[in-house]
């Protein structure tokens, strides 16, 4: 009876780790983060040359007034050579990024 009540706890155990780990996976990122990692993931696809992909993360406003067909034909080919973004600063109604780009 010891042997499974020591197993019962080890699996409770078990899974009390594993629903807290979880927690930090699912939690919320701050604005700045997700803006962050969303401007470096856009300026990524500029410098490797998918268009396409840059294109995904125009607000759609931007998508409604520019098809992804005229986007990518008014980019120069090969133009950028490195990004990183470096700030990026939130109010309430937006976010501003300061980026170093290498041409």
């Amino acid at each position: 009876m010891n042997s499974l009540w020591a197993e019962v706890r080890a699996g409770a155990l078990l899974v009390a780790v594993v629903a807290v780990s979880g927690c930090a996976v699912v939690a919320p990122k701050v604005p700045e983060e997700a803006v962050r990692e969303r401007a470096q993931a856009r300026w990524d696809a500029l410098v490797k040359g998918d268009y396409k992909a840059a294109y995904a993360y125009l607000s759609p406003g931007s998508k409604a007034v520019q098809p992804e067909a005229e986007y990518v034909n008014s980019l120069r080919r090969g133009f950028w050579k490195a990004a990183r973004v470096e700030k990026v600063t939130c109010t309430e109604q937006r976010c501003e990024v300061g980026a170093s780009i290498e041409y």
